[in-house]
């Protein structure tokens, strides 16, 4: 499978990079199962399955806010936001996607395979 991004880009290439993928949350957030669901099928698509998703719950058990922090949910690979909005809410915000269907409480697969992609083109 090659990835239109890159000519002769593989998914072993993309996998590669992928080693660091948060999913950050409030508390209740009604989009946690969706997000970690496509999430969790891009990361496969992309050849990554061994990669582990860690969850992370914001504020952390100290009250404390994460850097990256871009609403609930936010998916973070390397630390950095994968579908960066340019600012960030404050509080327990929920955070909306633009998608083929319109606005959804996650990412569709599609755009996390692209935008995984890019992740590794960028360090490539």
């Amino acid at each position: 499978m090659t990835f239109p991004y890159r000519v002769g880009r593989t998914v072993a290439d993309v996998a590669t990079a992928i080693t660091d993928v948060e999913l950050l949350y409030s508390p209740g957030c009604p989009h946690l199962d969706l997000a970690r669901s496509r999430l969790g099928q891009a990361v496969e698509l992309v050849g990554a399955a061994d990669v582990r998703i860690h969850l992370r719950r914001v504020p952390d058990a100290s009250g404390r806010w994460v850097s990256g922090w871009g609403g609930s949910p936010t998916i973070l690979v390397g630390g950095v936001d994968l579908f960066e909005i340019g600012t960030s809410p404050v509080g327990a915000a929920c955070r909306l996607y633009s998608t083929a269907v319109g606005a959804e409480g996650a990412p569709s697969v599609e755009s996390l395979v692209e935008a995984l992609s890019r992740t590794q083109e960028a360090e490539v």
